[in-house]
């Protein structure tokens, strides 16, 4: 006996499976999108501070970056060092959303407006701030191949 299959169903399933290959196949590749680092580092806003930790349960700003990076599928090896951004990826003079902050004793990331989210040492959470709120940033790099 033939049975039915519900038309709604059936596309939510199909729309699901192409979803997930193209989540796959991003994160494989270094495909990712600054909107989901972006999204990734959001994510994690009221997390608790943790010195020298990228997640789950807690963040230290070098982390943050590094979490939002992987989870994006941007890069899996992200440097641990802050300053370290400025020669791992192309710098660029004006930042995008998703492009990383370099600060003298820290690291951001861009979510435009001029606008960053951190986990910050001093409140002790991941958080959104001014960028010039937090000191004056050193140089901005673009994960991204430059774009």
């Amino acid at each position: 006996m033939l049975r039915r299959v519900n038309p709604v169903v059936l596309i939510s399933l199909i729309t699901a499976l192409i979803l997930s290959i193209a989540i796959f196949a991003a994160a494989n590749t270094g495909g990712g999108s600054r909107d989901a680092a972006v999204g990734a580092a959001m994510g994690q806003v009221g997390m608790p501070y943790g010195f020298g930790t990228d997640g789950p349960g807690s963040f230290s700003c070098v982390g943050l970056v590094r979490h939002a990076l992987r989870s994006a599928g941007v890069d899996d090896n992200a440097p641990w060092d802050h300053m370290a951004y400025l020669g791992a990826y192309p710098t660029v003079s004006s930042p995008q959303p998703g492009d990383v902050v370099v600060y003298p004793d820290g690291v951001a990331m861009y979510i435009g407006n001029d606008q960053i989210v951190m986990a910050n040492e001093v409140d002790q959470v991941v958080g959104t701030y001014g960028m010039y709120e937090v000191g004056t940033p050193v140089g901005f790099a673009s994960p991204y191949g430059g774009a």
